[in-house]
């Protein structure tokens, strides 16, 4: 983001104290990492649902974060999910990457992400790439790394999820507005 951007926005390039500007993607976990956006700090939160292979998956996204959010870890007693080689993975892609694990539900890990949040911002530093060519021969190793953990641990096939796919079979949706009107 840059000044226009944000004066367009009526911030200034200034923060005033304690206060934050949350910048979402809610697309894929690959653009985001390749963009400046004059943020402080990138964050990838991960949802335990999502299983644990994503550090590998989207390396750009880990290896360009400052912090991992592990989230919906109440849902783990329900899920084949390997907390320890989730870490592994996103550390393989950043080793320097700092892990909180969090569930909105239960509060569990809230407050080290609020300490995380309101810590001064010279110490979320900014990991950067030695070069082009470096980091293209890493996500080239993450990917073959995928690629063979997948050919040994075949997933079951799953319904699309991207945006634009159709909804599984038997799931309904209805329209409506607020207060019950259809």
């Amino acid at each position: 983001m840059n000044t226009r951007m944000r004066m367009r926005m009526g911030t200034t390039t200034t923060r005033t104290p304690q206060s934050l500007l949350f910048i979402e993607n809610v697309g894929n976990l690959v653009c985001p990492a390749l963009w400046d956006l004059g943020e402080e700090a990138k964050i990838a939160i991960l949802s335990v649902t999502e299983g644990e292979d994503k550090p590998l998956k989207y390396p750009d996204m880990f290896a360009a974060a400052q912090l991992m959010i592990l989230n919906k870890i109440d849902l783990l007693p329900h899920l084949s999910f390997d907390v320890a080689r989730c870490k592994d993975y996103a550390r393989r892609v950043n080793p320097g990457i700092t892990i909180l694990e969090l569930s909105a539900t239960t509060g569990e890990g809230m407050q080290a992400w609020l300490d995380w949040l309101l810590d001064e911002p010279a110490h979320h530093h900014h990991h950067v790439p030695d070069d082009q060519q470096t980091r293209q021969t890493r996500i080239a190793q993450l990917e073959a790394e995928l690629a063979q953990l997948k050919a040994e641990n075949p997933e079951p096939p799953r319904s699309p999820t991207a945006c634009g796919s159709l909804p599984p079979e038997g799931v309904r949706f209805t329209l409506g507005r607020p207060g019950g009107e259809s």
